[in-house]
């Protein structure tokens, strides 16, 4: 299993374009999701625990915890990663909380039922923070920075 510290815009914006490559949109649809700008904020507070993770999931506490790992449950391995996602397009702005928690169960904490080496679950939570209307002017500026941002990085790697 693939041990995932940190998400970026590029991951988003990658997944995006991957939509884009699979669903073939019509060329207005096309046109809005390739322009639209992403902000990854990632949480930084690091002090959930196992039983904050089961707690935090079952209830409607917006908290936001970093990346973590915790052991226990005789070896399994409980991850999390959440932060905060925006999507701005030419007209409006969306906010969503994102939590992502993941735990993988060595095969020695499953039940005999199981025929498999190991078992994992997930769980994925969204919930929209905020959704507004911006000015297009304000919209333009973002563009601009994303643009400089890109062909910074481009010349970096070159």
């Amino acid at each position: 299993m693939a041990n995932v510290a940190a998400l970026h815009p590029s991951d988003f914006e990658a997944a995006l374009a991957s939509y884009l490559d699979e669903s073939k949109p019509d060329p207005l649809a096309r046109r809005q999701i390739e322009n639209v700008i992403v902000q990854w904020e990632q949480s930084t507070d690091t002090s959930s625990t196992a039983a904050d993770l089961l707690a935090a999931s079952s209830t409607e506490s917006s908290s936001s915890d970093a990346s973590s790992d915790t052991r226990g449950n005789g070896g399994a391995e409980t991850k999390r990663i959440d932060g905060r996602l925006t999507l701005i397009g030419e007209y409006m702005s969306v906010t969503l909380d994102a939590n992502c928690k993941w735990t993988w169960l060595p095969s020695h904490c499953l039940d005999d039922s199981v025929t498999t080496n190991a078992g994992a679950s997930l769980s994925f939570r969204l919930s929209v923070s905020s959704a507004s209307f911006i000015p297009l002017t304000q919209y333009k500026r973002l563009q601009k920075e994303r643009d400089k941002r890109a062909s910074s990085n481009q010349s970096d790697g070159d």
